[in-house]
């Protein structure tokens, strides 16, 4: 079985076989002193290539990696780029039978000046041209959190607290799939960032708790993470009204030390009234269950 050091020495002796490739990095978690590292994490790399269409059907790319046992090439397909302008660069995702998985970027030197941004989880594995020679040591900075200005916690408390009674309104019309499509896709997400204002608030905002909140548990208590943790519900009714009210707790908490700590005004008519809203729609559904 291949090491991850026979990974790494297997792209750069591709990128030193092929001309078309001048340069190639190293991204993502592997990239950051901050993740404790394990056999899951992938590779993230990019190859900044002269020619991309050449570089897409590379025969000599499977004789250095072999051949994948499972691929995705996203940007062929129809599925998540409906209406969307084809990107510069082209990706393939490929794991390999050792489990190994290496997410691949072509990204062509054409458009290295006018769409490459940079991220500061990047480290150099080749440089042929020295694209990447003033390139500082990796950090998480390009992911830290970034503190709002008054009307983005504003509409952010209004989406959640709006957005809460349509959560409450499927649960009380017994429609679990739509409450719980609700509450991850559209209240989680505004849910994570209040909190992710008020960590920062608190520790300081050159941080990062990564995607979805993965690094939470960096900046919470044992059991404030099991708090939020219980936020998640499983698909019983009662659960799912118990995480809600637990969610509407938590989320006046974050938003109430932002709010002083960052100088803001909090409308605690709408707050109340969301409350008050979804422990109606909660006491009707209950009255309605008992008398069908």
């Amino acid at each position: 079985m291949r090491t991850d050091n026979d990974i790494y020495r297997a792209i750069q002796d591709y990128v030193r076989a092929d001309d078309n490739i001048r340069a190639a990095i190293l991204n993502g978690s592997r990239a950051n002193k901050q993740v404790a590292a394990d056999k899951y994490q992938d590779f993230d790399i990019v190859f900044f290539v002269r020619d991309i269409d050449i570089a897409k059907i590379s025969p000599l790319r499977e004789s250095f990696f072999g051949i994948p046992v499972l691929q995705q090439c996203p940007d062929d397909m129809l599925l998540g780029n409906e209406g969307m302008p084809p990107r510069a660069a082209y990706t393939l995702l490929m794991i390999y039978e050792d489990g190994h998985r290496i997410d691949l970027t072509l990204f062509p030197l054409t458009y290295f000046a006018s769409d490459y941004r940079h991220d500061s989880l990047t480290i150099p594995l080749a440089d042929k041209d020295g694209l990447f020679a003033d390139t500082a040591p990796a950090d998480e900075s390009s992911y830290f959190i970034t503190p709002p200005d008054a009307r983005l916690f504003a509409e952010t408390a209004n989406e959640f607290w709006w957005c809460a009674t349509n959560v409450a309104k499927g649960l009380a019309r017994h429609e679990i799939t739509c409450a719980k499509a609700m509450t991850e896709d559209v209240i989680r997400p505004v849910f994570m960032q209040m909190l992710d204002w008020k960590i920062g608030c608190t520790c300081g905002f050159n941080l990062s708790t990564g995607k979805n909140g993965k690094y939470l548990s960096r900046y919470l208590t044992t059991d404030e993470m099991q708090t939020v943790l219980n936020t998640y519900s499983d698909a019983d009714p009662e659960n799912n009204w118990r995480a809600l009210f637990l969610m509407c707790e938590l989320f006046r908490e974050y938003q109430t030390v932002t709010a002083e700590i960052s100088g803001f005004e909090i409308n605690t008519r709408e707050c109340d009234a969301s409350v008050h809203y979804l422990r109606n729609i909660y006491k009707t559904a209950r009255i309605d269950k008992k008398s069908g």
